[in-house]
């Protein structure tokens, strides 16, 4: 038996959304979009040049944020050129 408290939560309209289907022409994919730009990277004279392809000048904030704070220069090539399951297993399972 549910509480008349459980009852009440589940009629609220938040507490009735359902999953949709993924919308790839609107962008709306969590993963492996055919659209997302290729990972790639350029460092110039110890600064972010380039991040997956857009060239400095076309940075939004969040861009030159991480081109700025996110991003460990010295290692950013070497870490590109790594196989992501790998470099997934290194993040996720440091014992390895």
């Amino acid at each position: 038996m549910r509480s008349k408290r459980f009852e009440a939560l589940a009629k609220r309209p938040v507490n009735q959304d359902g999953f949709v289907k993924e919308w790839i022409e609107e962008g709306f994919i969590a993963m492996e979009s055919p659209n997302d730009p290729k990972p790639s990277i350029r460092i110039v004279n110890g600064a972010v040049t380039e991040l997956d392809g857009k060239p400095v000048e076309q940075f939004d904030l969040i861009d030159h944020f991480i081109a700025r704070y996110g991003i460990n220069l010295t290692r950013a090539e070497e870490v590109m050129a790594m196989d992501s399951v790998k470099l997934a297993n290194i993040a996720l399972r440091p014992e390895r």
